[in-house]
């Protein structure tokens, strides 16, 4: 913790539900105090997790980096914001941007291409301006992240209250590849300095025994001296091969670097193309569930019309079945008609038939 208050606490707890999607999040309390308020007071606590930990020597030398975490600020206390937090080599870097939790509501938050340049040290305070800087290199030691929470007031007492339900860091690096061949550069320059060591103490050598020498054993001397040129054309041989080997590494390296950045241009432009694309979906999703509303509406018109088409063909088969009736009383109506009809024909002609017979 970093504090200029007089008294300053801080309690972080973990609460089971409330988060954004109804789970558990983190909340912290900071609560401080200052005898006066002629000055701003400021309350720093940093939050690192043992197990977010990133290895610049194995994964190779940090590019940017990207942060997101989910905010809120809860019963309109005081503001908190939010900063990214390295540790490196026991010193404390945070994001010199940061983000303040919203009220009574969840946000998400983003912080994008994080470079070596947008950090600061806050801790252990030093007059020299070494490891001012975090190194991203993979020369760099182990760098472990987390957050920070920094509050300001310029009450005598003061709370904030806030809570985070995520945080999230991407690390945008180089390969592997890149990593081993600036060690053999690295490598090749070591050697290449202890040959030039070599070569100016030989030389220091050489004028030494000039001194030694200058009167007596002449040819002794030249013959030394002889054999001092032909190691030293040997080693200046051996040190150009290096040269050259040096100049192929570093091209290399170049390609690499060059190849790494497009890769990263490459990220941003699928990030771009990812950002579009759910913007897209979006729009479509709110015209999907517009014609599903507009078809249900149909729908609903359509059952109802069916539903008086259905009482409509109901009352059309009831009169038919009447009418049906009514024809049934008819025809029996009719055959009974008929047949008497066909009795009183009958009968007639049984009368002709007496009459005739009795003429």
């Amino acid at each position: 913790m970093i504090s200029d208050s007089e008294t300053s606490r801080t309690m972080i707890d973990r609460v089971p539900t409330g988060a954004k999607e109804g789970g558990a999040f983190r909340q912290h309390i900071h609560q401080w105090s200052r005898p006066t308020s002629e000055q701003v007071g400021v309350c720093m606590v940093s939050h690192s997790n043992t197990r977010a930990v990133y290895r610049p020597c194995e994964s190779g030398s940090i590019i940017s980096i990207d942060f997101d975490c989910g905010l809120r600020n809860i019963e309109r206390s005081t503001e908190t914001h939010f900063a990214l937090l390295l540790e490196q080599n026991n010193n404390i870097y945070i994001s010199k941007t940061y983000v303040t939790a919203k009220r009574e509501r969840w946000s998400t938050f983003s912080m994008h291409n994080l470079k070596r340049a947008d950090f600061k040290r806050i801790a252990p305070k030093k007059e020299s301006a070494r490891d001012e800087l975090p190194n991203f290199t993979f020369l760099g030691g182990d760098i472990r992240f987390g957050y920070a929470t920094i509050c300001t007031t310029s009450q005598t007492q003061d709370e904030s209250v806030s809570g985070i339900d995520f945080w999230r860091v991407t690390v945008y690096h180089e390969n592997a590849e890149a990593t081993n061949q600036n060690m053999r550069v690295l490598q090749l320059e070591h050697n290449n300095n202890i040959l030039l060591q070599e070569l100016s103490d030989m030389h220091e050598h050489v004028d030494l025994i000039r001194r030694e020498h200058s009167n007596q054993g002449l040819q002794s001397l030249q013959d030394e001296l002889a054999q001092e040129r032909e190691r030293y054309a040997n080693e200046r041989a051996f040190n150009e091969q290096m040269r050259v080997e040096l100049d192929e590494t570093r091209a290399a390296l170049q390609t690499s670097e060059t190849n790494a950045k497009e890769a990263y241009l490459e990220g941003e432009r699928l990030r771009i193309v990812v950002r579009d694309s759910s913007a897209n979906a979006e729009a479509r999703e709110a015209a999907y569930a517009a014609r599903s509303e507009e078809l249900v509406t149909l729908r609903d018109a359509e059952i109802v019309k069916l539903e008086q088409l259905q009482e409509e063909s109901a009352a059309e088969i009831d009169s038919l079945r009447e009418e049906n009736a009514v024809l049934n009383t008819t025809c029996e109506e009719y055959e009974r008609t008929v047949a008497n009809l066909r009795y009183s024909a009958h009968s007639s002609r049984i009368e002709i038939f007496y009459s005739l017979f009795f003429y």
